[in-house]
């Protein structure tokens, strides 16, 4: 235990040793970013000081060094990777060859990446769409590893030239077996790898001789151990810096903290109730549950939602189904009670989006997305797993130029079976507080 936390401490110390530690607030341009990009982050985005997370990682991103970074949602992970990337553009003609990727997962996180670059780089010169929803400026290109590993194998993209590899939602773009997942699970995976594992891969195998490794970034608000364990030994990365703002919670209380309240509310045939507080040292009752014949988005649940939503001040709102859950069927029950509703897919950063808009979403499809301005999340049903509850929980309280933002996240679950027994372990094991929501008895 003194072994890992001396490593750790010496990680800390060789992060922050360049920056004279966090306490000293450095600027943009101590980290390294021009003058000219400067000036875009406060005219376009009226940023002026980099997150405790963007000092830390910057730095080496520009030095070109392999890097994992883990903090927690909504605090400028992405943004400040594609800033550091923004200052390896220059206003030059098209090269041959790009210089950067930046691979995500899914469309909407593409399309909103380069956006950004957009406005951080409007004299760079930008090439005709080469693909739905990939974005390219003369030396990076965002795309979800689909979209460019079919690029490469048509050969309509250069990559003889390419620095720096950056993976972004590593847990969901890899989705490795979980801890204990069988032999055949693990079988399984082996055999049928995931797009963005074969398109690094074919990075990795084909690269020019005598040319240097690329540079490789991974980033994640859920990068755990087994994920870090599993890249090192493709040997993919040298020597990696691991920034971890975390510091082993992921919703910690305290000033860099998103304000963010969580409910969960429990539904059944003919009542609505809050979740008991979890209590650790309590012996497990075995509660008689009446069953429950209807699903996560039966009418009655809709129908809580759409007064939950009168009831609160919604300014912005994001509503998480199942995966496979019909968006078009979800938005036109909504219109019964009266709630107007959006498909995500449909969000187009940067242009002006109406008050009280509800956007339908899964944990998928919203993967780090930033909406400005959402002010409650709900989720109906049980979420597949903790990773998945912090991710869609982190689409509210993000970090804005004002600081964090407030929040609130809304579970409406099943009054079924162990349920409520699931979901306080969940929370509990994400060390997150349930506060008693006051208007349910």
């Amino acid at each position: 235990m003194l072994k890992m936390m001396t490593q750790r401490l010496n990680i800390v110390h060789k992060i922050s040793s360049n920056l004279r530690l966090y306490t000293t607030k450095p600027t943009f341009q101590q980290l390294g970013i021009s003058n000219t990009l400067c000036s875009r982050l406060n005219s376009e985005f009226h940023i002026e000081s980099p997150t405790k997370a963007q000092s830390l990682f910057i730095p080496p991103i520009l030095k070109g060094q392999d890097l994992f970074i883990r903090d927690r949602t909504g605090t400028g992970k992405t943004f400040g990777i594609a800033l550091a990337l923004s200052s390896f553009d220059k206003p030059t003609p098209p090269r041959k060859s790009i210089q950067s990727l930046y691979i995500v997962p899914n469309q909407e996180l593409a399309v909103q990446i380069g956006s950004w670059l957009q406005r951080l780089l409007p004299d760079a010169p930008t090439s005709s769409p080469v693909e739905s929803n990939v974005f390219q400026t003369s030396k990076t290109m965002v795309g979800t590893p689909g979209h460019l590993l079919d690029l490469i194998q048509q050969g309509r993209l250069n990559i003889d030239e390419l620095n720096s590899i950056i993976l972004d939602e590593a847990d969901q773009a890899l989705r490795l077996p979980k801890r204990f997942a069988s032999l055949r699970d693990q079988q399984r995976r082996a055999q049928h790898p995931k797009p963005a594992q074969i398109l690094i891969e074919s990075i990795f195998d084909n690269l020019p001789r005598h040319s240097e490794k690329p540079q490789l970034v991974v980033s994640s608000a859920t990068l755990n151990r087994p994920i870090r364990h599993w890249l090192k030994q493709r040997q993919w990365m040298y020597n990696p810096l691991f920034v971890d703002i975390t510091e082993g919670t992921q919703l910690d209380d305290d000033a860099d903290s998103p304000n963010v309240n969580h409910h969960c509310l429990l539904l059944s045939d003919d009542t609505i109730r809050n979740i008991k507080p979890y209590e650790e040292d309590s012996e497990p009752v075995e509660v008689e549950r009446s069953v429950v014949d209807f699903e996560d988005t039966d009418d009655r649940v809709l129908e809580n939602l759409a007064i939950l939503k009168q009831v609160e001040n919604v300014r912005h709102g994001i509503l998480f189904v199942g995966a496979f859950t019909s968006t078009a069927d979800i938005k036109r029950r909504l219109e019964v009670h009266n709630v107007e509703s959006k498909d995500i897919r449909d969000y187009v950063p940067g242009q002006p989006i109406s008050p009280n808009t509800l956007w339908i979403a899964n944990e998928f499809s919203a993967r780090g997305m930033d909406i400005p301005d959402v002010s409650h999340v709900f989720i109906l049903g049980r979420p597949s797993s903790v990773a998945a509850y912090l991710h869609m929980a982190g689409r509210t309280g993000r970090l804005t130029p004002k600081g964090f933002g407030q929040g609130k996240v809304f579970s409406i679950v099943r009054d079924s079976g162990r349920t409520e027994s699931s979901m306080q372990t969940m929370y509990n094991l994400m060390n997150v507080p349930v506060k008693q929501y006051e208007h349910i008895e």
